[in-house]
């Protein structure tokens, strides 16, 4: 009995050192398309490399037509304005296999922006008048309110610490905080000045705004909006800034104007890579999708091992 024990422990040791070398971070980067040959299309890289794992992961999305993504659990939800009015829509996507899981999820937005996820709940900066974050039910996209929180002009949205943060798109931009389950406000002015922040991102203390206006990328404190650095990231390249995301020391920034996704140091703003992802039709959406921790896989296998050990016992 020991000798087995042993002998399956290895196995799963071996397994499981596997897993942590081939399990890699993965940025997700939904393109707009420019034309009828080139649609939208969902693609996933290597986060640390920028080697395509699947660069053709979903194709077919569209001319212009995707506006924003979220990811959550092993699915995409890709939000798309479709040029017409109130023809807006969100569809699912498994972003491992590439698989449709609901095509219309939520149907009927008008021209919206921006999407985020909590929970079980799907948020959406849909551009009526007045503009609305409506709030769904990430399962089944039900309804669950309408007017969440009105006002905007919204465009981006960003969850963090039971918070929810929107851009306010407009010359005289700025970002505004709401409680994400009340959609009270908290502070309609957290940052102010910014010249049409389209994309945010946070990490830890930090927040990160896009500038579409003139191409910069300031860095905010999360909680009292003082400024840390307001062009971070300025020059270095940056052409329509149209998507950001961070991580693991690094910022990501999707070019619409020069279509690829360039990588910077999230502590100085320095230019780490201009082309880590090229040769793209018009990026509009990053996400990222965290490598899975050595700790948690480790515990998985002890878990099999002491319920293979009780079966057999």
């Amino acid at each position: 009995m020991k000798t087995t024990i042993l002998a399956l422990t290895l196995i799963i040791g071996a397994g499981l050192t596997s897993l942590v070398g081939n399990a890699k971070a993965q940025l997700i980067v939904a393109t707009g398309g420019t034309d009828y040959n080139h649609q939208g299309t969902v693609g996933t890289y290597d986060a640390s490399s920028g080697t395509a794992i699947s660069a053709s992961l979903v194709t077919g999305l569209g001319v212009s037509s995707v506006s924003a993504m979220a990811v959550s659990g092993n699915n995409a939800y890709v939000l798309k304005a479709n040029g017409v009015a109130n023809q807006g829509s969100v569809s699912v996507y498994d972003i491992t296999s590439g698989a449709s899981i609901n095509s219309s999820l939520i149907t009927g937005l008008n021209f919206p922006t921006g999407i985020a996820i909590s929970g079980n709940n799907l948020f959406v900066a849909n551009q009526t008048i007045p503009n609305q974050i409506i709030q769904y039910n990430l399962s089944n996209g039900q309804l669950v309110n309408s007017a969440f929180i009105t006002g905007g002009p919204f465009y981006a949205i960003t969850i963090s610490g039971g918070k929810l943060f929107t851009s306010i798109f407009s010359r005289s931009g700025s970002i505004s905080v709401y409680d994400l389950y009340t959609g009270a406000s908290i502070n309609s002015s957290l940052v102010s000045g910014l010249f049409y922040p389209i994309a945010l991102a946070i990490d830890g203390n930090n927040l990160f705004v896009s500038n579409f206006g003139d191409g910069t990328i300031g860095e905010y404190n999360i909680n009292t909006g003082s400024t840390i650095n307001e062009s971070l990231i300025s020059g270095n390249g940056i052409i329509n800034p149209k998507a950001i995301a961070v991580a693991n020391g690094n910022i990501f920034v999707a070019h619409d104007g020069i279509n690829s996704i360039s990588e910077y140091s999230e502590s100085t703003g320095a230019l780490i890579n201009a082309n880590f992802v090229s040769n793209l039709d018009a990026p509009v959406a990053l996400a990222l999708i965290p490598e899975p921790s050595s700790f948690l896989l480790i515990g998985l296998g002890l878990l099999v091992l002491v319920f293979w050990r009780r079966r057999v016992a």
